[in-house]
């Protein structure tokens, strides 16, 4: 059975709650250091909705202070656990079925043989070994040649199982794409892809075998606190403004940066290989929110190349549209989602020895909710791959003369 949110939980809700004065957005705060309230998206400006899902002991006590507080809310899920017993439980899998989560182990079987049979093109590199020793797989593909690479991630966050598999689905697609679809080949053409689908495995395994909604790395940083909590936020880890705002220094806050800077080896392990790299874009898949967000999470300012980085999300997102007609919001971090430091896009784009020039978060399906059931897989790994494929073809191309 699949799992497990806290064992005994049935009816954990998901409120969602726009603060309007400074009272609430001070009271959303402090909530969040309490125990039984874990923030799927934080409270950090009036006017801006927050998620938070409650434990069921404190449901009433909620609802009670919300009302007192006359502070806009609804309930955006009734009940977390039966989302996550509606997704199934893990079940055999063919190589290229995207019907079904996989869990860890099944992955790892599947980039191996889909990289098995994709042949000189595709090889699959161990990047090295996560905190409790798990491998961290990327899959290259590359026609040969000397090529700048484009760079795509997924799964920082454990509980973000639909990031994962869309990642998954973008292996897939130029493994048997190629020689199929133009734009493949195009791409193949003028890069090199590298495609790391599970940056966090001991947090997604954590996932299917104790708390569904687990975040952060598995990480116990012993000896850092007095009191410490596992795990830090991977995406609040890297070495670009690492801690300068949107981020905690309290290991049992779902945004603690860690001790230091790529203090956690699955962060490390990626700066490593990105130094040593030549690079044209990069890309991290997120849930929820369908959000293509730019540089930067750090401050409001426009990044150096604000109007190109835009050219080439909106391209992007006018293409996923296209397939489902889901509706993607472009701009940068802070703007239209909420002020971040330490993150992997800004450090992919701004760090001195990355600058990477494409840096793209994208939030993928849906507007309220990590569980999304089994049958949102494919569309959504559909959608994104056509504005990933429009977005790289449209960096290819370049600004309309």
């Amino acid at each position: 059975m699949i799992l497990l949110l806290i064992r005994q939980c049935i009816t954990h809700k998901v409120f969602r709650v726009t603060p309007t004065n400074p009272h609430h957005l001070k009271w959303l705060k402090q909530l969040g250091r309490q125990k039984h309230y874990d923030f799927w998206k934080e409270p950090t400006a009036l006017h801006r909705p927050a998620d938070v899902m409650v434990h069921p002991s404190k449901v009433e006590l909620m609802m009670t202070s919300l009302l007192d507080l006359k502070m806009n809310h609804y309930v955006t899920i009734d009940d977390v656990q039966r989302q996550i017993d509606d997704q199934g439980s893990a079940k055999t899998k063919s190589e290229s079925d995207f019907e079904d989560y996989m869990n860890y182990g099944q992955m790892e079987d599947w980039l191996s043989y889909t990289v098995s049979i994709c042949g000189s093109r595709c090889e699959l590199i161990n990047l090295g070994q996560s905190y409790e020793g798990r491998n961290i797989w990327i899959v290259k593909i590359s026609t040969g040649g000397i090529k700048r690479g484009i760079w795509l991630d997924a799964g920082i966050h454990a509980r973000e199982w639909l990031a994962h598999h869309t990642g998954l689905y973008i292996i897939d697609r130029f493994v048997h794409d190629y020689g199929v679809d133009p734009d493949v080949d195009f791409i193949l053409e003028h890069y090199d892809v590298y495609i790391l689908p599970v940056v966090n495995p001991d947090g997604y395994v954590y996932t299917w075998t104790d708390d569904r909604m687990w975040r952060k790395t598995r990480n116990p940083h012993n000896g850092y606190d007095t009191n410490p909590c596992t795990g830090a936020d991977a995406n609040r880890n890297y070495d670009f403004k690492w801690m300068l705002i949107g981020a905690s220094n309290d290991s049992c806050d779902n945004t603690y940066a860690g001790p230091f800077a790529h203090s956690e080896p699955e962060t490390a392990l990626i700066r490593d290989y990105i130094f040593n790299g030549n690079w044209e874009a990069y890309f991290a898949l997120h849930t929820y929110g369908q959000l293509w967000l730019l540089p930067w999470g750090y401050t409001a300012d426009d990044p150096p190349t604000y109007d190109e980085l835009m050219r080439v999300a909106n391209i992007g997102a006018s293409a996923l549209t296209e397939v489902y007609g889901t509706r993607y919001t472009v701009g940068s971090s802070a703007d239209i989602l909420y002020e971040s430091s330490g993150t992997s896009r800004d450090w992919a784009y701004g760090h001195p020895q990355a600058q990477i020039p494409y840096a793209f978060t994208l939030e993928l399906r849906d507007k309220s909710n990590f569980v999304m059931p089994p049958d949102q897989i494919l569309p959504t790994a559909i959608e994104t791959w056509t504005g990933f494929k429009a977005s790289i073809i449209a960096i290819i191309n370049g600004p309309t003369k």
